[in-house]
């Protein structure tokens, strides 16, 4: 199995974190990757085209959960950074968490047969509300302690390696959801669904409760509860401390807009191929997405140990731009490969954008970690649960947009349905412009955000010297 690369030189043993440590957060990843992505895998083919629920209805169910999501991260974030007890600050909510998002997608696929669409938007609905409140119950307290696994800067990249390495697998798993339950030993979609639901959950459940089970937060319990005490309530005044952090914008504002841009444009390259490169033929054209996407998850997984070792040797911030960069690429290349003439060069501009990706979820975690240092300095806490929980809601707010502004790009472009394969030439070429174009503009732009996040390993270890002083002083 590839795994991130281990250090190549000591740490010391209060900042090593353990192979051990390191799969069991990787274990977590998957769940919480395999979470948030299973119900968008199975809502419209299973709900829309197997039960005839409208796909305005079902998208309208996805928007509002997942601000309700996000939303109840900022909850749920503070919650956990306040909380004492004997299990520390965290352990104990990924543990409900996991047990209660397992149970929800239960309940979610075990539906009546021939209950109409009505009932299946309102079961479809309840659920995903119940199901996903459990994924911020686990999703938040996982990220956290992440974050104070060690204070070592290297080691903050691989552990997030880790995550990212096993997330990239659970894309790939989740990707096959749907054919799962159209298995012909399920007898029908009804069964298969149900099957679904049950191996899912035990999926949520072997890989969720790893960091309950192997991980602690750094300190004694006397220390963690200390901590838990000092964190303030929920507050506007709390967010303004917060954002003061110019490293905290930065990662916030990169995040949104890498989400952002690449939701709003990621449906166009179905229609790319549908309506110009393949036009009219839906087989072909389903066949040439399939494996451009499967291209982009390779070069996520293995781009993952590569970005580590980078990231560890020359840089967080060099890495993530060295991979911006090659997205940059990627994006514009799309007006070259999305063509008639070379329809299998889309496989190469697709797999070019798997390790901006990757670098940019990965390296941003683990930028958020040296930025929990920060906060405690400028402000006296450790607030791990509510940092993470607003990057958190960023990342849900900017996919919500994105996927709201996919129809009006489309319209802008003069796209009509019941024109079919007889779209004229100036829509075409919008379409194309505008996929290609929009991503690469945001690249260009995150790639000048990034060259301004000053916080570099000499940056970090200062802010750690100046709160160990404050520690000895008390």
């Amino acid at each position: 199995m590839i795994s991130p690369p281990q250090p190549a030189t000591p740490i010391t043993s209060d900042e090593a974190v353990s192979r051990t440590k390191k799969f069991a957060y990787g274990g977590g990843g998957f769940a919480d990757v395999f979470i948030k992505q299973i119900i968008n895998s199975i809502a419209n083919p299973v709900f829309q085209i197997a039960l005839g629920v409208s796909p305005t209805l079902i998208g309208i169910a996805i928007g509002v959960v997942r601000l309700w999501d996000g939303f109840a991260d900022l909850v749920v974030g503070k919650v956990s950074d306040r909380s004492e007890s004997r299990f520390g600050r965290r352990r104990f909510y990924i543990a409900v968490g996991t047990v209660w998002a397992a149970a929800a997608f239960v309940a979610l696929t075990w539906f009546p047969q021939d209950a109409g669409a009505t009932y299946y938007f309102w079961h479809f609905f309840a659920w995903s509300l119940v199901f996903f409140t459990g994924y911020t119950i686990y999703s938040v307290p996982f990220a956290a302690i992440g974050y104070e696994m060690t204070s070592n800067y290297n080691e903050r990249t691989r552990i997030f390696a880790y995550s990212s390495f096993f997330g990239g697998i659970a894309s790939l798993a989740v990707s096959w959801a749907f054919a799962f339950t159209q298995l012909p030993v399920f007898g029908g979609t009804l069964m298969g669904t149900r099957a679904l639901g049950i191996a899912c959950a035990l999926v949520i459940l072997a890989t969720g409760i790893l960091p309950c089970l192997f991980l602690r937060e750094r300190g004694t319990a006397e220390e963690q509860r200390q901590r838990a005490r000092e964190t303030k309530p929920l507050s506007w005044a709390e967010a303004r401390s917060a954002f003061k952090l110019k490293p905290y914008r930065i990662v916030l504002a990169l995040v949104f807009l890498m989400l952002l841009s690449a939701w709003m444009v990621q449906g166009l390259g179905l229609y790319l191929n549908v309506y110009f490169v393949y036009p009219g033929d839906m087989a072909q054209a389903a066949v040439i997405q399939g494996w451009a996407m499967t291209g982009q998850q390779i070069t996520t997984i293995l781009g993952v140990p590569v970005i580590s070792w980078f990231a560890t040797r020359f840089g967080k911030r060099r890495t993530l731009q060295a991979c911006l960069g090659c997205m940059l690429i990627g994006s514009i290349s799309k007006l070259y490969t999305f063509h008639p003439d070379r329809p299998y060069l889309e496989i190469v501009t697709m797999a070019l954008l798997g390790p901006g990706t990757t670098a940019v979820f990965m390296l941003c975690q683990s930028f958020l970690a040296d930025i929990c240092d920060l906060d405690e300095l400028e402000n006296g806490q450790r607030r791990e649960g509510f940092l993470g929980a607003v990057y958190l809601w960023a990342t849900k707010l900017a996919i919500s947009a994105g996927f709201i502004s996919t129809g009006l790009v489309l319209t802008a472009t003069g796209f009509d349905r019941d024109l079919g394969m007889n779209q004229p030439p100036a829509t075409i070429l919008g379409i194309r412009l505008l996929f290609a174009l929009v991503p690469a503009v945001a690249v260009t732009i995150a790639i000048f955000l990034v060259a301004r996040l000053k916080l570099e390993k000499d940056d970090v270890a200062a802010i750690q010297r100046a709160l160990a002083a404050r520690k000895s002083a008390a």
